[in-house]
């Protein structure tokens, strides 16, 4: 056995409820062997015990977090929303006459006439369609004729009258002659004005035989072909006026009080990309019981045609302007229920801190208490923070951090 099995063996019999001794047959054990058997254990010793150490300084490290500053400015509060895009004006242009429709299409005054289709631009007055015109001006014809008849059956009653009359005064005719030559002027009269109306509706039904446009826009719905058979009523076309068009936005009730015609600014933007500012240029008197909301309207300029009736757009109004508030970060803000609060640096270490907010921009919100201007709030971690926890800052385009 060599002398270093001899210690290992002796010290495995080493007893800690002996009160450190050693057995009884091993008493002659020297403490050299001890020492050397000590010395041996501490370079076995578990290669766990040293491996805690790395972990524990992870855990302790301390978390990199975005912050940056609350700040004195201005702030906006603004809602986005969805806005319908309508024309300026809608008609349905219906047939007032019965009859075959002849034909549909624009008359021009310099050309032949062109065939209707959706798209088609019209000016104010300008005929787009015939409907038994035949029909119509021959009604005229016989209504005009008619007229003249009764016009000179009422010229000549009344001369009748005027000379009975005369004749009357000077005793040469008896009053029944006179009562008669007054009331055949007086049928007369009316019979010329029932003539006056017949030609008056004559002319209406010719005149409506060829329907024309009541405003310039654009044929957004073409209802019927040419050769069909129409009855009074009967939808043409549809005519847009969409030079200008109307956006109709739903706005939440509560938000509805902050909102004035003329004042209350908007920024639309389109599908395309595009955006443009405008003021909002009504605001409907009623809201809707089902949705809670107000309807608010923004006209705008489509003289170059490139909004659709019928589209949407993006609505950003701009409700309350505050300055001089204290300002932070949307994102660093937390909720614990209803109770609102952030993380504040202090010292190295994230501090938690309840808030009151106020108004709130899309990025930016209000905070009414709780906050002062340039404390430190924490925006974003890798994991999440508590109240204590060891923190490294880095600067954020929210502002810089200290």
């Amino acid at each position: 056995m060599t002398q270093n099995e001899h210690n290992f063996r002796t010290l495995a019999r080493f007893r800690p409820e002996t009160g450190g001794r050693i057995l009884r047959r091993d008493a002659a054990l020297s403490g050299a062997a001890v020492r050397a058997g000590i010395l041996c254990l501490a370079v076995l010793a578990p290669e766990g015990c040293r491996k805690a150490t790395p972990a524990a300084e992870r855990a302790s490290a301390p978390i990199e977090v975005a912050a940056a500053p609350a700040l004195i400015t201005g702030i906006t509060q603004r809602i986005e929303i969805t806005g319908d895009i309508r024309p300026m004006a809608t008609v349905l242009l219906a047939s007032k006459v019965p009859g075959r429709l002849e034909r549909l299409a624009l008359e021009r005054a310099d050309g032949p006439a062109e065939p209707i289709t959706e798209g088609c631009i019209i000016k104010r007055g300008q005929t787009v369609a015939r409907i038994d015109t035949a029909t119509y001006e021959a009604r005229f014809k016989q209504a005009q004729a008619a007229h003249a008849i009764a016009c000179a059956q009422f010229d000549d009653a009344a001369r009748e009258e005027k000379r009975t009359l005369a004749l009357f005064e000077k005793g040469a005719v008896t009053e029944q002659m006179k009562d008669k030559a007054v009331t055949a002027r007086t049928i007369a009269e009316a019979a010329r004005s029932q003539a006056e109306a017949a030609l008056a509706l004559a002319s209406i039904e010719f005149r409506e035989s060829t329907p024309a446009s009541p405003l310039d826009g654009v044929v957004t719905r073409k209802h019927l072909d040419e050769g069909n058979l129409v009855n009074a009523g009967a939808p043409l076309l549809t005519i847009e006026d969409t030079s200008s068009v109307k956006i109709a936005a739903a706005v939440p009730e509560r938000h509805m009080a902050a909102i004035s015609p003329g004042r209350t600014r908007v920024v639309i933007r389109y599908t395309s990309g595009a955006s443009l500012e405008a003021a909002v240029s009504r605001v409907y008197p009623s809201i809707d019981p089902a949705t809670r909301t107000g309807t608010i309207e923004i006209i705008v300029d489509n003289s170059a045609g490139k909004l659709r009736a019928g589209g949407f757009v993006k609505v950003q109004i701009d409700l309350e302007r505050i300055e001089g508030a204290v300002v932070i970060p949307a994102s660093a803000v937390r909720t614990d229920g209803n109770q609102a609060f952030v993380y504040v640096a202090e010292n190295g270490v994230a501090r938690r801190r309840p808030v009151k907010l106020g108004i709130r921009d899309f990025e930016m919100v209000q905070a009414l208490e709780g906050l002062s201007a340039g404390d430190i709030v924490l925006i974003s971690a890798g994991q999440e923070l508590s109240d204590g926890v060891s923190i490294k800052t880095a600067q954020t385009s929210e502002g810089s951090a200290r």
